[in-house]
This record gives structure tokens, C-alpha cells and sequence, in this order.
């Protein structure tokens, strides 16, 4: 197996471990808030970071860029480069930074949180959530460059162990806060401390990984600016598709519905979360690989990714889609009480519709690998659009369940403009694609998934969190094994038997 190959598996494990970590941390998190501090109050958490996040979108793609191109340029050896493309972007970001913080005071001040339904009591607190969530901009946005920088050296690992740790620190605060009955601006600085912190660490820890880089405001170029924005520019439209099909939801459920809905959202849309952020981690490391092997092999490099890595990927997020949708319910009862369950069916839905719309989310990286990022933008900004459309009018028929199905319809309204504006471009036949790589990979789940319908009635009335464990791990086991026998392929069969019999062999076991 290659170098990169190696370090692919690598980083891509170490997100795993990192989506892990702030999956248990808001399972322990979330309840304890929640009963701590009330529906209403962690819907105004919830609330101050969507409203923070919606201008994410001002990053224009920035941090995808500086990862492609450190990338590109460490494989070329352009030390000079790569310090320019770090410290312009650095320093475009502070200001950006800057911008939002005056930006989101100036929304409270004007009376801008008057379009929600905040009860009375909690408008004072709201307002001062927001300002915290100002000040805590101005961090924030720097380490968004920096993130990209651990990226674009593929170095993943080191990077979410400061992420993990922070995001640890961070919620404990939380948790400890909320428990001693603090004020909801106490709870919500806790809960974000890590924005700060975590850049501070990151900086330190890059100046060891890459010595010869230091932040240097004369490194920053007006030239560099408009070699990110080149690529970049397009990928400002993913953004603001991602923050219309997901936190324009929270937003238009405060507006049109009791802000404490947005808690309930939250809860409903969680195992949905869980799924689409595994199918995220598999494809995060990907990017900066392809741009690399690119560089080194030409497209050859190029499709060991798009025949192999899409198929693999639909491997690994296509089973917890299936699980997803048979124990979603028990696990929204255990974990936050059967009061939500009148809403599992919509969280079922979602989990399945997983299956369809994170098929290809690799091939979109691998697209935008190769240096290509104006057609995934404009698929991504029809979806939100749409999304939002939906989302307004269903709201008002369906409650907050409309909002999902909104994003539901506007997903799979989606999918065909994939085939029709990627593949040609990368010389790819689309039924060869939909048939070798999608169906070979997913086919053989489906029917699995299928055989466990049977089973459904004593499914959903699990009531231990050992009995959902087990559940999850027998049908795991099952849908795993299956696509160990019918997906993957015998090279890498013999390569993983070899690195397991290595392992045992180094910890001691089977000597």
C-alpha cells in the first residue's frame, strides 16, 4: 500500500476517533442542559451559534483553498509559497473576524432578536449570548486558516487531538456550569471556550510541524489572495448552501415556532447528524490526497480515488445509515425521554434518506481534489436554495417535521445534477459508475437491511441501553461482514489480514 494510501487511512481513522469523542460528549452533554437550564435556554445556545455560523459563509472557501495549496506546494517543495498562502490568509481572516463580531452586536442592538419567539424573561440573557458570541468571533476565524494548514500537511491526527481535547474542556465547563444552576451566558462562554483556546495551541504545534513557516504580516499578498480565490471562490457557494439547507432550519423554526422547538429539532435531527458526519470524516482527508497524487501520477492518481474510494466509503457510512433507521427510535427514548417519540418517525426517514445523498459525497471531494470547485457550488446552492423554499412553506403546514422533509426532497431533487455535471468532466461513464462502484457497494446492504424488517416491532421497543448496544452491534456485525465478503476487494483483503496479524503480533497476542 502506497504512502499516501497509508496516510489517508490514518487521518481518516483519526477523524473517526475525533466524531467520537464529540458524539459521547453530546449524549452525556445535551440531557443534563437541557433538564439543567430548560428547553428554551439550550435553544438560545443553539440559536447564538447558528447565528454566529450563517456568516461562515464569509470565508469564501478560504480554508479549502489553503489546504489544497499547502498541499500542492509542499509536494513541490515552495516553502516560500506555502508561507505566503498561510499568513495572507491569516490575515484576511482576522479581519473578517472583526467584521462578524460588529456585525452580530449591531443585530442585537438594532433589535434583531425580536423576530424570535423568546419569552420575556430570556430576552436580557439572549442579548448577552450574543454579544459573547461577538467577542468569541474575533479567535475564532484565524483558527479556521490554521485548521486548514494541518490539512493541506496531512496532519490530521495532531490536529484533532487539539479539537478533542478542547471540545472536552468545553463541555465539561458546560455540564459543571449548568449543574451549579449558573446563568445561561455562563454555560454558553464554557461551552465555547475551546474557540479560543485551541488556536493558541494550533499555532505553536504548526511552527514545530513546518519550521521554516512563521506568521509575517509582509508574507500577506494581494496576488496569493487571488490564487486562493481562484479556486476558492466557488466553494463560498457550498457554504452558503450548507448554512441554508442546515442552520437557515433553526432560524426559520425560532421565527415561525417557540424558540424551545429548535431543542426539540436538535434531539429529532441528531442520529441524522451522526450519520452525515461519518460519511464527512471518510471524505475530509481525501481533498488534499488527490491534489497530491494528482501531482504525482496524473489521472491515474485521480481515479484509484473515484473507483476504489467511493466505493469504500459507501462501505463504511452506508451500514450506520441502516442501523440508523431501525434504532433511532430507541435511542431518542433512552437518551432524552419518550416525550420526543412522537417525532422518530421524521428522524427514521432522514436516517434512510442518508443512503441516496452521502452516495457520492466522496466523489465531490475528489472533484474538488483535482482543482474544480464551480460545479459542486452551484449543485450545492440549487439544494439550499430549495431547501429554504420548502423549508418556509412546509414549516407553516407540517411544524418543524416540514423543515426535515424540506431537506429530505431537496437532497434527492439533487442527485441527478451530480451525474449530469461531474462525472463527464471526470471522463467517467455514468452507468459504469452507478453500476461498479454505487450498486456493487450498497446493493448487497440493502438486502441485508431488508431481512432485518421482521424484526422491527421488537426493535423499536428496546428499552436498555444494553439491549440497544447489543442490537446495534449484532446488526452491525452483520452488515459489515457482508460487505467484507461482496464489496471489498482481494488486494485489500490481503492487506488488512496482513496489517491485523502484525498488530496482534506487536502487542504480544498469538506469539
Amino acid at each position: 500500500m502506497s504512502r499516501i494510501a497509508k496516510r489517508l487511512i490514518i487521518n481518516t481513522a483519526s477523524n473517526y476517533l475525533l466524531r467520537l469523542v464529540h458524539i459521547l460528549l453530546n449524549l452525556i452533554a445535551i440531557p443534563i442542559i437541557v433538564n439543567s437550564l430548560g428547553q428554551e435556554a439550550f435553544g438560545l445556545i443553539v440559536l447564538a451559534n447558528v447565528i454566529v455560523g450563517y456568516f461562515t459563509v464569509f470565508d469564501i472557501g478560504v480554508p479549502q483553498g489553503v489546504t489544497k495549496y499547502v498541499s500542492e506546494y509542499l509536494a513541490k517543495r515552495d516553502k516560500a509559497k506555502v508561507s505566503e498562502v498561510i499568513n495572507t490568509s491569516i490575515v484576511l481572516f482576522f479581519f473578517i473576524g472583526l467584521i462578524v463580531s460588529l456585525l452580530v452586536a449591531s443585530f442585537v442592538l438594532l433589535g434583531g432578536l425580536s423576530v424570535f419567539n423568546i419569552s420575556r424573561d430570556n430576552i436580557q440573557p439572549a442579548r448577552n449570548v450574543l454579544f459573547i458570541a461577538a467577542a468569541l468571533s474575533v479567535f475564532f476565524w484565524p483558527r479556521h486558516v490554521l485548521e486548514g494548514v494541518f490539512k493541506g500537511i496531512q496532519k490530521y491526527h495532531k490536529l484533532n487531538i487539539t479539537l478533542a481535547l478542547g471540545r472536552i474542556l468545553g463541555v465539561s465547563l458546560a455540564i459543571i456550569t449548568s449543574l451549579l444552576k449558573q446563568p445561561i451566558e455562563v454555560v454558553f462562554l464554557a461551552f465555547n471556550i475551546d474557540r479560543a483556546l485551541t488556536g493558541i495551541w494550533q499555532y505553536v504545534w504548526l511552527r514545530r510541524e513546518i519550521p521554516f513557516w512563521n506568521f509575517r504580516i509582509k508574507d500577506a499578498h494581494i496576488s496569493v489572495l487571488k490564487m486562493i480565490f481562484s479556486f476558492s471562490i466557488w466553494l463560498m457557494l457550498s457554504h452558503v448552501a450548507v448554512m441554508l439547507e442546515y442552520q437557515t432550519d433553526h432560524i426559520i423554526i425560532g421565527v415561525a415556532l417557540p424558540v424551545a422547538m429548535i431543542t426539540v429539532y436538535t434531539v429529532i435531527v441528531y442520529p441524522f447528524r451522526i450519520i452525515q458526519q461519518i460519511s464527512g470524516l471518510a471524505c475530509t482527508a481525501v481533498m488534499p490526497a488527490v491534489s497530491e497524487n494528482q501531482v504525482i501520477r496524473g489521472k491515474q492518481g485521480v481515479d484509484v480515488f473515484i473507483y476504489k474510494g467511493v466505493k469504500y466509503h459507501n462501505l463504511v457510512f452506508a451500514p450506520f445509515a441502516i442501523i440508523g433507521a431501525f434504532l433511532c427510535g430507541p435511542f431518542i427514548k433512552l437518551w432524552m425521554g419518550p416525550e420526543y417519540l412522537r417525532y422518530v418517525w421524521i428522524a427514521q426517514l432522514s436516517c434512510a434518506f442518508q443512503l441516496i445523498w452521502q452516495s457520492n459525497a466522496l466523489l465531490g471531494q475528489v472533484y474538488l481534489g483535482t482543482g474544480r470547485s464551480k460545479k459542486p457550488g452551484l449543485i450545492a446552492i440549487f439544494i439550499g436554495v430549495l431547501n429554504v423554499l420548502l423549508s418556509i412553506w412546509w414549516v407553516n403546514i407540517f411544524g418543524f417535521p416540514g423543515v426535515i422533509l424540506a431537506t429530505v426532497v431537496a437532497g434527492l431533487l439533487g442527485i441527478p445534477l451530480v451525474f449530469w455535471l461531474l462525472l463527464p468532466d471526470l471522463q467517467i461513464q455514468r452507468w459504469a459508475y452507478i453500476k461498479n462502484v454505487l450498486l456493487k457497494a450498497q446493493l448487497p446492504l440493502w438486502i441485508v437491511g431488508i431481512t432485518f424488517l421482521p424484526f422491527w416491532s421488537q426493535i423499536q421497543q428496546i428499552d436498555t441501553w444494553l439491549g440497544l448496544f447489543t442490537a446495534g452491534l449484532i446488526m452491525a456485525f452483520i452488515l459489515f461482514c457482508t460487505g467484507w465478503i461482496f464489496v471489498v476487494d482481494k488486494d485489500f483483503k490481503k492487506y488488512a489480514t496482513l496489517l491485523l496479524k502484525n498488530s496482534l503480533s506487536f502487542v504480544g497476542i498469538g506469539n
